[in-house]
């Protein structure tokens, strides 16, 4: 089973405080006509690697205030010129914080600068820069989308604990789903949906909330009419002890 892909992960993004980019770049054709440059933008990842990211930021005006359901885009310097992806909006299941979450594509390591375009809800258009410094996997402790885990990867789970949740649980309460490691799904051909994170010692407002979404995912029926939690396996990983 070596190689096998992990269907998918869960990320926890730190909102960082909104503060002003000193970004200084030449603007393309596209963002030097979209709107005022007033934008200010706080990428959200603790690293962005060579390649598909999960990209993450805080938007906030001019006034330093949170920007909430506003269309926004990214452009991202490529080698065919300037590569657009959308950032949908997800604050609303994150008590209304100003985060925006999309997958983009850097094609080589270096500083970057990024450039987000957004459409406010009362229709008037911003934009603003920030620098993004992009790394090989091999020069990150973070694992790439895609990547493909060794089928002997193994996290603790009850078993190995005597059922005492606790020791590897930091939630409160704690969640469900510490009863299968990474290497017996993929031997049993589970597909698994794995979430890292450490709720319990989160500050942000978004591991706690993501932790409910994730129950709320497992309970929602599908299609077929069976639960995503039938059909998933779901787990939680802290990679610190609780």
């Amino acid at each position: 089973m070596s190689g096998t892909r992990l269907l998918g992960g869960i990320v926890c993004l730190t909102l960082l405080a909104a503060c002003g980019s000193d970004a200084t770049s030449s603007p393309t054709a596209t963002t030097a006509a979209f709107g005022s440059a007033d934008l200010q933008v706080s990428p959200q990842n603790s690293t962005i690697l060579v390649g598909y990211n999960r990209l993450g930021v805080g938007l906030a005006d001019g006034a330093n205030k949170p920007v909430l359901n506003a269309t926004a885009l990214v452009d991202i310097p490529s080698a065919n010129g300037v590569e657009t992806r959308p950032l949908p909006f997800i604050g609303h299941e994150y008590s209304d914080i100003p985060v925006y979450l999309g997958v983009a594509s850097f094609p080589a390591e270096g500083d970057v600068v990024i450039t987000v375009r957004a459409t406010y809800s009362d229709g008037s258009r911003h934009q603003g820069s920030a620098h993004v410094t992009v790394v090989t996997p091999q020069k990150s402790p973070e694992m790439p989308v895609d990547v493909q885990v060794p089928s002997t990867i193994a996290q603790r789970v009850l078993a190995d604990v005597h059922g005492d949740v606790s020791q590897i649980d930091s939630g409160v309460p704690p969640d469900a789903w510490h009863t299968e490691t990474i290497a017996a799904g993929l031997a049993a051909h589970h597909p698994m949906i794995l979430y890292f994170g450490e709720p319990g010692h989160c500050a942000s407002r978004t591991c706690g909330p993501t932790v409910l979404l994730l129950q709320e995912l497992a309970a929602e029926q599908s299609s077929a009419g069976h639960t995503f939690g039938d059909q998933f396996e779901f787990e939680h990983i802290e990679v610190k002890d609780p």
